[in-house]
């Protein structure tokens, strides 16, 4: 699952989801303005979202945050879809921007 091309670190089940780590500058995007990106994906998807404060891992430099999703499997892989898709779309917009 991990994918670290688009900012997506790692990927563990927990109970009733899954959890992904990924790279706070992606984690702004993911969430949106006013929220809109997250509950489009909840609402698409029918999973439940929740984006969880960044904080910076022991040993790392990189700010990360913790994306939770829940639901039943099938909620919870559109949603990882429609995840994977943002970040992929995010990480190019940040690539052509040169940050």
């Amino acid at each position: 699952f991990p994918n670290r091309h688009i900012g997506l670190l790692d990927v563990r089940p927990i109970d009733g989801g899954w959890s992904l780590l990924i790279e706070d500058e992606a984690g702004r995007f993911l969430v949106g303005r006013n929220a809109h990106t997250l509950k489009d994906i909840q609402q698409v998807s029918g999973a439940r979202m929740e984006v969880l404060s960044s904080d910076k891992p022991k040993d790392s430099a990189l700010r990360v945050a913790s994306v939770v999703l829940r639901g039943t499997q099938h909620q919870i892989n559109n949603a990882f879809q429609m995840v994977e898709c943002k970040l992929h779309n995010t990480w190019k917009k940040i690539k052509k921007s040169g940050k």
